[in-house]
């Protein structure tokens, strides 16, 4: 099969897409390169989180203090920590990071591997990776160097799930600190 084409009657053949179009890649994965393995691992640190944060929280952990702030006329309730979260839900954070990361790369070298053979030629996969260009676009030179051994159709997906390409409605400047006051209304 054609780098950038899809068969879908080819036996041993499946594919993978995103937006309707298909990619293909080989039936077979390296269980060293699976992306869903870092997926799942992922998962496994996120509900462990979740579970450690769970029990966190039934202890006395913070308290609300309602204020009225003269100057607006509005009433505000800060949000006292009492018990830190312990230092063991940043790194577990970490590593569900790191994971998801590893997943999207893993994911790359697999589309490699669907164009060109297992093992692909070095030189797409020396700098491989899935790029994230987060507030600037993605130039030819970064493109090639991180995908150029992937077909098209994947490469085309890529570029269109950059950050940049969000525009503002993903922009974080309307996180709330733990610390700062909410307005009740």
């Amino acid at each position: 099969m054609r780098c950038g084409t899809y068969s879908g009657g080819r036996r041993g053949s499946r594919a993978i897409g995103c937006c309707n179009v298909p990619i293909p890649f080989s039936g077979y994965m390296t269980r060293q390169y699976n992306h869903q393995l870092k997926l799942d691992r992922a998962l496994q640190h996120l509900q462990s989180l979740e579970s450690k944060v769970r029990l966190w929280k039934e202890g006395d952990t913070h308290r609300y203090i309602p204020e009225f702030d003269r100057k607006s006329g509005k009433k505000r309730i800060k949000v006292e920590i009492l018990d830190t979260p312990p230092i063991e839900f940043g790194i577990i954070i970490g590593d569900c990071l790191h994971n998801l990361r590893s997943a999207l790369d893993n994911l790359v070298y697999e589309l490699i591997v669907a164009c060109h053979g297992d093992p692909p030629p070095p030189r797409f996969v020396e700098r491989s990776e899935f790029p994230i260009f987060g507030p600037k676009v993605m130039n030819s030179s970064a493109c090639q160097k991180r995908i150029g051994g992937i077909a098209p159709a994947a490469q085309a997906i890529i570029k269109e799930l950059q950050p940049y390409k969000r525009g503002k409605k993903y922009a974080s400047d309307h996180l709330v600190a733990p610390h700062a006051a909410v307005d009740e209304g």
